[in-house]
């Protein structure tokens, strides 16, 4: 039986994720959570909004505070790739960021995703992947 990527009139969700964080003079892997909420626009497509927290592994990495937007569309059965966006906030400062992701549903309710964000202000680029819950 297949299963649809899940952007039904409102779904929400919460993950876990890790990944890998590099700026001019930092690297870093992070580890984080997010929760967000979609809204299904049109037959495939989404818009949705996000909240997450992300902290550098490094000795003195810091949190990264974010809320971003998101707008994608169902990609064949399971899948769905989107486009994010929003404002991060962290020690060091605060910084734009802009991103693509694509997200792999595995059971009604659990998935998978990778995420590639750039951060404008401070030039800093991130690598996430993670699981979550759909509920």
């Amino acid at each position: 039986m297949a299963y649809a990527a899940p952007a039904h009139a409102g779904e929400s969700y919460a993950e876990v994720r890790g990944g890998y964080v590099w700026q001019e003079r930092f690297n870093s892997a992070s580890v984080g959570a997010a929760v967000g909420r979609n809204w299904q626009i049109g037959a495939n497509q989404f818009v949705g909004v996000e909240g997450s927290v992300d902290k550098a592994t490094s000795r003195g990495g810091e949190y990264v505070w974010a809320l971003s937007g998101r707008l994608g569309t169902k990609v064949a059965a399971n899948g769905r790739a989107y486009v994010t966006g929003g404002f991060s906030h962290a020690e060091a400062g605060s910084a734009t960021h802009l991103g693509v992701g694509y997200q792999r549903a595995l059971t009604g309710s659990i998935y998978l995703k990778g995420e590639y964000r750039h951060m404008f202000n401070d030039r800093g680029d991130m690598v996430l992947t993670g699981i979550g819950f759909a509920f």
